[in-house]
C-alpha cells in the first residue's frame, strides 16, 4: 500500500540550479588541480606566448596569463565551496558527479 500512496514533491528550480552550480564547480576544479600538480612536478612549463608542442614525453607548456586566471578562479571556488567539497574522489565518485551534472 505504501508504494501506491507515497508521493514526493519535485525539487524547485532554485534547488536544481544550486545543485548544478556546485557540481559544475566540482567538475571544473579537478583539471585545475591536475594542472597544478603537473606544473609543480615539472611536466608543465609556463610560457608568455604559445609555442608548438615538443616531442612526445617532453614537458607541455601553458600560457602564463591562462595559468594566472585559472589559479585565481580556483582560489575563488575554494573559498566559496571549501576544499573538502572539491575532491579528490575515486573514479566511481567522479562518474557519479559527472552523471548528476549531466542529469540536471
Amino acid at each position: 500500500m505504501f508504494e501506491h500512496s507515497w508521493t514526493q514533491e519535485p525539487r524547485g528550480l532554485t534547488d536544481i540550479l544550486a545543485a548544478e552550480d556546485l557540481l559544475f564547480d566540482q567538475v571544473w576544479y579537478n583539471p585545475a588541480l591536475v594542472i597544478t600538480r603537473k606544473y609543480r612536478g615539472g611536466t608543465e612549463i609556463l610560457m608568455d606566448e604559445d609555442i608548438p608542442p615538443g616531442p612526445a614525453g617532453s614537458a607541455r607548456t601553458i600560457r602564463r596569463d591562462i595559468w594566472t586566471g585559472a589559479m585565481k578562479a580556483a582560489e575563488r571556488v575554494e573559498r566559496e565551496r571549501g576544499k573538502e567539497n572539491l575532491g579528490p574522489w575515486s573514479d566511481c565518485e567522479w562518474g557519479m558527479i559527472n552523471g548528476k551534472l549531466s542529469a540536471l
